[in-house]
């Protein structure tokens, strides 16, 4: 609806600009001076209404302050415009009148003008708005201008004449106006409006203009007051001012183009929140550093912030506050979408702000220890899903804590996740090669799961598509033993061409060891494996539920999600003992391609007796664009991509220490109860076939 309105306002105003110029210019009263006259007055009524349609729409869509204060300054413009074309009009109509004029419409409109100045006068103090409290008060003036136009006697025979001149020459300055501040950056002809000079260019042309062609007809008549031409060429003045101003009112009621700019505004948005992957050498596709690189996509970046594709972010808001949110506000997406439509100026340059300070090459900046794989290793070009073991020796002479490990895949796009873990047995070195080729054939159960591992082996963790490193809470790390291998897991959905893989692995140590240790409270247990997840062809709301209760006292950390293609939507809420709810995380888009790790910014304390819920959503009908098979199939659990899991993972800390048994016992129970369900219900034989089918 909003575009419909747009496109007539548009409109509208194309057709009052070409119009405008050929009354002026023909005979005054003759058949082109009525005709184009009349389109003119047509284009600004048309310009007149959507402006009021607009406001009123922005003013009930939008909640933000921002979209009100325009709304109405926008909806007030409306108003003073149209009145002063109708009154432009109207006095043709009654030139003949030598006396007060009563006429209903023309008083109550000029009427309206000054009360609706004083009612905006008073809204720009209520909010702090200087420019509407100025606004306000040049609609007080006008609008009295043209009340006491109508109630006055006239004072020449040929009052009409210039009444009509003054407020359609206004008129035509307030297009032009319009006109040229909105669209000379588009047309190429320099910056947006940022210029006081292009504000003021067709006043400073129009005014004088009509004080010398009033003065010329003045001549022609007799002698008229000019105290009323100036006063009409203030009015004109004004009316362009406040034409121009409209598109431009922002939440604290200043101009914006005076304020979005590139080095004032944009780049700091960008700096903060892109430029880490924006930039050389870095996984996404274009750089977003300099002027001339955010102008060539400037309207991509608003389509894609407009819709909060971009930044990737997905939790959504209220449902837990988290560390490192790349969640733009409503403020800065609407400041985006306003310099894209502004035309894009770059501003003042000595005002850029600094680039950050970005480890080339590495997320978190260079790391402690740098592991690689000690020779690439080839994919086929086609197949189904390939689980592989590298192992990369540490060297370690002591023990260390890891807080953070970050993995820089060579062939991205076919790397679908990968666990970490370490071997301190050697028995992954006996493995390592055995078939001729880097690595050893494996799953994600064995040490991803845990599942009949030796005692040897720990997990450390993981790391999936768009998560930029597994990162632990401040103040937790995992050791990592003296003389241990490091086991890097991939999982790799083959591209269709040859790809050779050789990760690098960058490790981040803590400077001592935590005082206590992280548990895990996954939610269905082993990423869904026995929770019966079946989804049939065509469904688009498909559910799997999980649920347990707390049998001690946990703070909460961190949390990690994962499922893969056509998972919809992720919830994860608590409910406390005394029947408050707590929402842990909720994601309303799942997108397969961003899984980042979830930070609390302040640690969730549940009590024992706390219900933990999650809830994954599945779209399997041919409306989900993310659906990677057309027409849909259906899909059950499964390790390959194209299949599907559900994984909920908090990190917790036991309140007490001496209850963290009784956490493992529960986890240790749901595990059991999950391999005996994926037993009876086929999922193990099934999995068991695909390896062995399976290229190693």
């Amino acid at each position: 609806m909003t575009k419909t309105i747009l496109a007539i306002h548009i409109t509208g105003g194309i057709a009052a600009l070409l119009s405008m110029f050929i009354p002026l210019v023909a005979r005054k009263g003759g058949r082109t001076h009525r005709r184009t006259g009349w389109v003119f007055v047509a284009g600004m009524t048309v310009v007149s209404i959507t402006s009021m349609m607009l406001a009123a729409e922005r003013f009930m869509a939008v909640p933000w302050p921002g979209a009100r204060t325009s709304a109405v300054f926008l909806g007030y413009l409306g108003i003073f415009t149209g009145g002063g074309v109708s009154a432009g009009v109207r006095v043709l109509r009654f030139k003949q009148r030598t006396d007060v004029h009563r006429q209903l419409w023309d008083v109550t409109l000029a009427a309206s003008i000054p009360l609706l100045g004083l009612a905006l006068g008073i809204y720009g103090i209520a909010i702090g708005a200087p420019l509407l409290v100025a606004f306000a008060l040049v609609g007080i003036f006008g609008g009295s201008g043209q009340l006491a136009y109508w109630l006055h006697r006239p004072g020449h025979r040929m009052h009409w004449w210039f009444a009509h001149m003054d407020l359609m020459l206004g008129s035509c300055i307030a297009a032009t106006t319009a006109f040229v501040v909105n669209n000379w950056g588009r047309l190429g002809l320099g910056p947006s409006g940022d210029s006081l000079v292009i504000w003021l260019a067709p006043t400073a042309v129009g005014v004088p203009t009509l004080i010398i062609w009033t003065r010329h007809y003045r001549k022609q008549f007799d002698a008229i007051d000019t105290r009323k031409v100036t006063r009409g060429a203030v009015a004109a003045a004004t009316i362009a001012l406040l034409a121009a101003a409209a598109y431009r009112v922002d939440a604290q009621g200043l101009p914006r183009s005076r304020q979005i700019t590139f080095s004032d505004r944009i780049a700091p948005i960008l700096y903060t929140n892109c430029v880490s992957c924006h930039r050389p050498g870095e996984a996404a596709p274009f750089s977003l550093i300099s002027f001339a690189e955010v102008r060539a996509r400037g309207r991509l970046i608003a389509q894609v912030t407009k819709s909060r594709y971009m930044p990737p972010w997905h939790a959504a808001p209220g449902f837990g506050d988290f560390k490192d949110e790349r969640r733009l506000s409503d403020a800065e997406i609407d400041d985006i979408a306003a310099w894209v439509e502004e035309g894009m100026p770059q501003g003042d340059l000595t005002r850029l702000p600094p680039l950050p300070q970005l480890a080339s090459g590495w997320h978190l900046g260079e790391p402690d220890l740098i592991l690689e794989m000690p020779a690439a290793f080839a994919l086929p070009v086609t197949g189904p899903d390939m689980f592989r073991n590298f192992v990369l020796p540490t060297g370690l002479s002591e023990d260390k804590w890891v807080r953070a490990i970050e993995i820089r895949p060579s062939a991205r796009k076919v790397v679908h996740h990968a666990l970490f873990a370490y071997d301190v047995s050697n028995g992954s070195r006996k493995l390592d090669g055995a078939d001729g080729r880097p690595g050893y054939a494996g799953t994600m159960a064995p040490i991803g799961l845990g599942i009949g591992g030796s005692p040897n082996v720990g997990g450390l963790g993981g790391w999936a598509v768009g998560a930029p490193a597994f990162i632990m809470p401040d103040g937790y790390a995992m050791k990592l033993p003296t003389g241990s291998d490091f086991i890097l897991q991939t999982h790799f959905h083959l591209s269709g061409k040859p790809e050779t893989e050789k990760t690098r692995v960058g490790l981040y140590f803590a400077d001592k060891p935590p005082e206590r240790r992280l548990a895990d409270v996954p939610m269905p247990p082993l990423f869904g494996f026995g929770a019966g997840l079946s989804i049939p062809a065509g469904v688009s709301d498909y559910t799997l539920n999980d649920s347990l209760t707390l049998p001690v006292d946990v703070t909460a950390y961190a949390l990690y999600v994962h499922a893969h293609y056509i998972a919809k939507e992720i919830k994860g809420t608590a409910t406390l003992p005394d029947g408050t709810s707590k929402p842990l995380i909720r994601i309303r888009d799942w997108d397969f391609n961003w899984q980042d790790p979830y930070i609390y910014e302040t640690p969730v304390l549940l009590p024992a007796g706390t219900r933990l819920d999650v809830r994954f959503v599945y779209d399997n009908s041919p409306r989900n664009p993310k659906n990677p098979s057309v027409p849909p199939r259906p899909v059950t659990w499964g390790e390959e991509t194209f299949d599907e899991m559900a994984s909920f993972t908090l990190l917790v800390v036991p309140v007490r220490e001496d209850d963290r048994a009784a956490l493992g016992r529960l986890n240790g129970e749901r595990q059991r109860l999950s391999i005996q369900r994926g037993i009876a219900d086929g999922t193990l034989k099934r999995m068991q076939t695909r390896r062995q089918q399976a290229p190693q």
